[in-house]
C-alpha cells in the first residue's frame, strides 16, 4: 500500500513528510516477528542492462525512526500554524542526493511553473485492469497562483493551481 510521499533533505537519510503522515505509520499492519509497522520507503533505482535497455527497480528502505514537530517556536515572525504539519523519517540508508531548498530572495514569483510528485490515490492508478500500467510517482505540474502577503523578497507563503489527491502528501514543489 502506498500512503504518501516524502524527499530526503540530508544525505544522512533524513525525509521530510507531513506530521499526518508519519502519526498514520503507527496505525499500519506490524511485522509479525518484530510487532513494528511494516512501513518502508520506496527509492526508485533507474538504470541501464547490458543490452542498453532502460529499467527501474523499486528498493524498499527500512525506516530507522521517525518523528514529527510537536512544538515550534521562531526568532523571528512566523505566519504558520503554530504546530507545523511536518514529520520526519531516518531511513537507513545513508548517501542519498538531497533536495536543494530555496532560500534566495524573491525565488517565488506568480505564474511560475512548477510541479509536484506522489502518489495521488496511493497505489490505485499504478495498476489498470490488473496490469502494471506506472511505477514511478505522478508528475503534476500547475503554476505559483500567489505570494503572501503581495510579491517580496521572502514571502511567507503561496498556493499552487495544481490538481492535488490524497497520497500526495508529503511531495516537495520544484520549480519546472
Amino acid at each position: 500500500m502506498i500512503f504518501a510521499t516524502g524527499f530526503v533533505v540530508d544525505p544522512c537519510g533524513i525525509v521530510v513528510t507531513n506530521r499526518h503522515v508519519i502519526e498514520a505509520i503507527p496505525t499500519m499492519p506490524t511485522n509479525p516477528k518484530t510487532g513494528k509497522p511494516a512501513v518502508a520507503a520506496i527509492l526508485f533505482h533507474y538504470g541501464q542492462t547490458e543490452e542498453g535497455k532502460d529499467y527501474v527497480r523499486w528498493v524498499p528502505i527500512p525506516l530507522k525512526s521517525y518523528t514529527i514537530v510537536e512544538g515550534f517556536h521562531s526568532a523571528g515572525r512566523w505566519f504558520g500554524e503554530k504546530t507545523p504539519d511536518i514529520g520526519f523519517a531516518q531511513l537507513t540508508l545513508q548517501g542519498l542526493p538531497a533536495v536543494r531548498l530555496s532560500t534566495e530572495d524573491f525565488y517565488l514569483k506568480i505564474g511560475m511553473p512548477v510541479a509536484t510528485a506522489g502518489f495521488p490515490m496511493g497505489d490505485m492508478p499504478l495498476t489498470i485492469m490488473k496490469g502494471l500500467n506506472q511505477m514511478t510517482p505522478f508528475v503534476r505540474r500547475g503554476i505559483v497562483s500567489s505570494v503572501f502577503p503581495f510579491p517580496i523578497a521572502q514571502p511567507h507563503g503561496f498556493t499552487i493551481d495544481i490538481i492535488q489527491q490524497g497520497g500526495s502528501s508529503g511531495s516537495p514543489v520544484f520549480y519546472v
